[in-house]
Formats: C-alpha cells, structure tokens, sequence
C-alpha cells in the first residue's frame, strides 16, 4: 500500500526502527564490510544505475529539487544540537593529516591533473560554476572576519626561498595556454581606453604591421607576460601601453618591480624580444606618439 505525500513516522516509531536494525546487525555482518569493490565493478554498478534511472526515474527523494531556506536552517540547527552531546562519527573532525597522507594526496591530485582530459574537464566545470555576485554586506563581514589579527598569515613572512618558488610556479602557469584563456575569461578582461585608441592608430598609420593580443586573443605569451601588441611581419617586436599609477613607482610605491618600466624592457629581451612602452598620457598627442614608434623601428 503506497503512503500519501508528506507521510511521516511518529518519533516513538523511528526510535524503534533505528533500534530493531542495530539488533539485527549485532549479528547479521554485511557482505561488503570491511571490503572495497574495484575500479572495474563500481563503473559498471554506476553504467547500470544510469540505465536504470534511463527508464525508471526515481519517484521519492530530492531529486531535482531543492531544501527552502527555512528547512535548511532547521537541518542546520537539528544537526548543531545532535552534536552536543553525541560524539562526530567518522570524518576528519578534530584530526590532523599526517604528512604522508599530504604527499600521498598530493601526488594522486598531480598525477589526475597530467590527465588532459581530467584537466579540461575542471576547468570547464570551473567555468560553468555561476556563483551569485556577493552583497556589499557580505563582503564586509568577509573583510573584517580575515582582516588584522584574524588573518591566518597575520604577522608570517615568507622566505626568500620560499617567494623564489612561488615566483617560478607562478610564471609557469602564465605559460600555460589553457590557464591564461581560463583567467581572461573569469577576469572578462577587454580592451581599454587607451588600448582602443593606440590599436586604431596602428592599423591607420601600420597597416598589416601589429596585431592586438592584450586579451590573449593572439594566444601569446612570453615570459609570462601578455604583450598588448605584437609585430606580425616576422620581427621579434611588442609594445605595450603603461598606465602611470600601475606602471610607475614615483606615483605608487605599491608597484611591483616586475611591473616597472625597466624590468619589463629586460624581461622581453630575457626572450629576444625588443619591448616599446608608451605611456598613456603620451597618447595626448599622437603626433609624438607616431615619431616614437618611427624612431624606434629605425634603430
């Protein structure tokens, strides 16, 4: 006989069932305990249930539906007292990793991530993930909760060693093409003002001559670097426009040696590469800015 819709069992009788089957399994052991099943078994149970639910979708359940915000509270709740007074079952509550069991887990997420397959899957699913825009509320409790003292890396600095290795892993990933097209799309990076004006002026005055890749439209990278404009005649030439508050450390001290005028200069060179820099307050007068590129190209 089927029960109608929103049929619950009294507190008395769940009480009874929960403890009739801890009897039972007081001496009936489950065939599967203390057991795995294997790789080749658990895909054909998973292919099996796939066809299953194919023609006979499940009737009862969540399944494609979601908890109310008010039931969620009170499971929430319901859960937070339970654990008061009743010991966390099985989970890592209270515990810590070994270091073997990092570098184990460690090795298998590597190995999985070798898998290109594996790869472009995450970070399709990555890209898909639409995560609602956080309320300004939010993001003050956010900033004052990680903020002073309440920050895990309040008052740790990192060694030399360790900023070198942090440096080159970095860098490394800039060279990966499917990492840089992965952060242009998240950061919906676009051409700006400036970069708008000088692409006009090229294709005016050097027809044919540079091609914009400041949103990795080109798929080129050098060094880690995306260079906004890269010479398409078979010269091993960029140019890149510099904002003077990002670029310029007279204006802000906060600006990182990498990103200075000089460090970028040698970073290109570092590649074989000759590096123009055109400062967007030059764009004013374009005038000089076309007597710049000229004399630049004759040397």
């Amino acid at each position: 006989m089927s029960r109608s819709k929103g049929f619950h069992h009294s507190e008395e009788t769940k009480r009874k069932m929960s403890e009739s089957k801890k009897e039972y399994y007081k001496t009936h052991l489950g065939l599967m305990k203390g057991k795995k099943h294997n790789k080749e078994t658990r895909e054909k149970m998973g292919k099996a249930q796939k066809e299953r639910f194919k023609t006979y979708p499940p009737t009862r359940g969540m399944t494609g539906q979601k908890h109310s915000k008010e039931t969620r509270e009170k499971m929430s709740n319901s859960g937070k007292e339970y654990y008061k007074t009743h010991k966390h079952p099985k989970g890592m509550k209270g515990k810590k990793l070994t270091n073997e069991s990092r570098e184990k887990i460690s090795k298998a997420i590597k190995l999985k991530w070798q898998d290109n397959s594996v790869r472009k899957k995450m970070i399709k699913g990555m890209e898909e993930v639409k995560r609602p825009p956080l309320s300004e509320e939010h993001k003050k409790k956010l900033s004052k909760i990680f903020s002073g003292i309440n920050s895990p890396n309040y008052g740790k600095h990192h060694s030399k060693k360790t900023r070198e290795k942090q440096s080159n892993k970095h860098k490394k990933l800039w060279e990966n093409q499917d990492f840089v097209k992965m952060m242009m799309k998240a950061f919906k990076v676009k051409p700006n003002k400036p970069e708008i004006k000088l692409t006009n002026f090229l294709n005016e005055n050097y027809p044919g001559e540079w091609t914009y890749n400041g949103d990795f439209s080109q798929g080129i990278t050098i060094g880690g670097k995306i260079p906004d404009w890269v010479n398409v005649n078979g010269e091993k030439k960029v140019i890149e426009v510099f904002g003077e508050y990002w670029h310029s450390p007279l204006l802000n001290p906060k600006v990182r040696k990498r990103s200075t005028y000089m460090e970028t200069i040698k970073n290109y060179k570092r590649y074989g590469f000759g590096c123009l820099i055109i400062w967007s307050e030059e764009l004013n007068d374009m005038g000089k800015v076309k007597e710049k590129i000229d004399n630049w190209g004759k040397g």
